[in-house]
């Protein structure tokens, strides 16, 4: 299993994806942030509350796909 976890880790993160996570973002205020900062909110929310997270993430997930696939109906 930890040989898999570390395979699988090593895969995912790339170069590039480090270069972006680290990438100085600008937002329309010329407030500077991070995609990394963005992750790491996001990833403690997650574990803090988790049926909250998933409550959230599964009503966006449909409304996104109940807009990109209208057409289906």
């Amino acid at each position: 299993e930890r040989y898999l976890l570390k395979k699988n880790i090593v895969k995912i993160i790339s170069d590039e994806f480090i270069d972006l996570v680290l990438a100085l973002q600008t937002d329309s205020e010329g407030k500077n942030w991070f995609w990394l900062e963005l992750i790491l909110y996001s990833l403690n929310f997650a574990f803090i509350m988790p049926k909250i997270y998933l409550n959230l993430f599964v009503r966006l997930f449909s409304l996104f796909f109940m807009n990109k696939f209208s057409y289906l109906r």
